[in-house]
């Protein structure tokens, strides 16, 4: 008997388990592949999600792994239209029953989203964030850990919880180095120079904040990224003026502007260039001039805030170097008015734009709309009339000839369809049997699971797999003019290598197999 019960008992508590298993079936390919490329194509896994119809409305656990992709990747493209209900399914799933990785996910996903559209409250955002840490420590997934450590840092860090906010950004700095996110790594590095800058203010002692700031641009260098290298010698020329070596302020802040300046003529940057460090660097070594020079270029920004730092520069550079009454006293005044302007906004929750624009189309008067609108209303009735009439008059004339050809185009319809339906299939099986070939292959194998820099004898059976499995696609394009490395590129594309694997075996960054792609295809175009 108690042998039964215990029998029993194991019984009872294992079946929930087996049922819950048997409920999480694999998703589809194409929502795994979209998974893969939330990071560096999230409009291409939009795409593949949108074949998922399977999924979108399978079982619980499909269904809220497909919102969890799809707001994850409407998110990272900048999408604004983000759907708080589809999100509320992934985490409504995936917190009460989702593994380490999901529940980060949709910790992550929650606080960031809700944040972005103003749902909800700070303090819930910041929760989530925290929430999402715990979850990730237990994934080891550094991805997810970068994201979600980053976020809660900068929130700690705007509430001047700088205590807090280290260790997070210390954390997200690490994750970020294994993931190979430089770019998340420089933010989080300069994330802490601001914290220990602030953290310096107490003692006078800004040496770390200079440390993890130089230690930024070297990232950002190293990684070739010119933006986060403008962005860490801007904190780099903080930390410098903080300290009092304006010397070196000035010149950290003369080559982020430079940067800024190359990127912007070159189409890479859309925000302007920030000038106001550099102005105010030239103010603090007592150079009035170059300091009022690079001043009046943040005048007519668009940005309410740089227009008022602006301003209070100018006043206090006529002040405190040139000693000029007037001129203090109108950039002052201009300040107040800035700030002034700024309370209002935030009060209303309305930003103006253009001010010149809005008050030139608040003064048109209502004759001229008026006018418009009849305009538009009469020579609207007149094409109707004319499309109305010349319809009348065609409509007899065709409706036989319609008939006919329905009748026609519904034979052909059926003998087309059912001559594609066989095509797609022979297509199909060509492409399975195409993968099957070349996942096979020992090479490509071992390649897939470790990508390494390839010998000349490597390529060469690659080269030769492609011909034998794509009808000597190498060789013809060799015969078409192309380089070695051109075809070694184009193989590695057939053969469906990604692009940081491919990085990897012709011993170049995935920046130049990317460019290398760019220029094959235009060649073979």
């Amino acid at each position: 008997m108690p042998v039964k019960l215990s029998r029993l008992s194991f019984i009872l508590f294992i079946l929930p388990v087996v049922l819950a298993s048997c409920g999480r079936v694999s998703i589809p390919e194409d929502m795994a592949v979209a998974e893969t490329l939330l990071r560096t194509a999230p409009d291409s896994a939009i795409v593949l999600l949108g074949k998922c119809n399977d999924a979108r409305n399978g079982n619980r656990y499909q269904r809220a792994t497909w919102c969890l992709l799809n707001v994850w990747a409407g998110y990272n493209s900048y999408s604004l239209d983000l759907s708080l209900a589809q999100l509320d399914t992934a985490c409504s799933y995936f917190i009460s029953k989702g593994t380490h990785l999901r529940k980060a996910q949709a910790y992550y996903l929650r606080g960031a989203v809700r944040q972005e559209l103003k749902d909800g409250t700070e303090p819930e955002w910041v929760d989530d964030y925290l929430r999402g840490c715990r979850e990730a420590d237990n994934c080891n997934d550094p991805y997810i850990s970068t994201l979600v450590y980053n976020r809660y840092g900068i929130e700690m860090n705007n509430r001047k919880w700088y205590d807090e906010a280290i260790p997070a950004l210390e954390k997200s700095a690490e994750s970020a180095a294994k993931a190979g996110m430089e770019g998340f790594r420089v933010t989080a590095l300069i994330n802490i120079s601001h914290s220990y800058l602030f953290k310096g203010d107490q003692d006078q002692d800004w040496t770390k904040a200079t440390e993890y700031a130089l230690q930024a641009c070297e990232v950002a260098e190293n990684a070739k990224m010119l933006d986060s290298r403008s962005r860490a010698l801007t904190a780099l020329s903080t930390c410098y003026n903080r300290s009092g070596d304006y010397e070196k302020a000035l010149e950290s802040s003369r080559e982020a502007v430079k940067i800024q300046e190359q990127l912007f003529r070159e189409g890479k940057r859309k925000d302007p260039v920030r000038y106001n460090p550099l102005a105010d660097a030239f103010r603090k070594v007592g150079n009035a001039d170059s300091a009022l020079f690079y001043v009046r270029k943040s005048y007519d920004s668009p940005e309410i805030i740089t227009r008022m730092t602006a301003m209070q520069l100018s006043y206090i550079i006529y002040r405190d170097l040139l000693h000029d009454n007037d001129m203090t006293v109108k950039y002052m005044s201009l300040y107040q008015e800035l700030r002034t302007q700024q309370i209002a906004e935030q009060g209303s929750g309305t930003v103006i734009e253009n001010t010149i624009k809005y008050e030139k189309e608040r003064s048109r008067s209502v004759a001229e709309k008026m006018a418009a609108i009849i305009c538009i209303i009469l020579l609207g009735c007149l094409i109707l009339f004319l499309i109305m009439r010349r319809y009348r008059a065609i409509a007899a004339k065709r409706h036989k000839a319609l008939e006919n050809a329905e009748r026609e185009l519904s034979k052909k319809a059926a003998e087309l369809s059912a001559r594609s339906e066989e095509t797609r299939k022979a297509e199909r099986k060509v492409e399975i049997v195409s993968t099957e070939l070349i996942d096979r292959d020992p090479l490509v194998a071992s390649l897939r699971k470790a990508p390494r820099y390839l010998s000349d004898s490597e390529w060469a059976k690659l080269c030769n797999l492609a011909d034998k499995v794509y009808d000597g696609y190498s060789s013809s394009l060799a015969s078409a003019g192309l380089t070695a490395g051109n075809i070694r590129v184009a193989c590695l594309m057939k053969l469906g290598f990604s692009t940081s694997d491919s990085a990897v075996m012709l011993g170049i960054s995935p920046a130049s197999v990317t460019k290398a792609k760019q220029r094959l295809k235009s060649k073979i175009k």
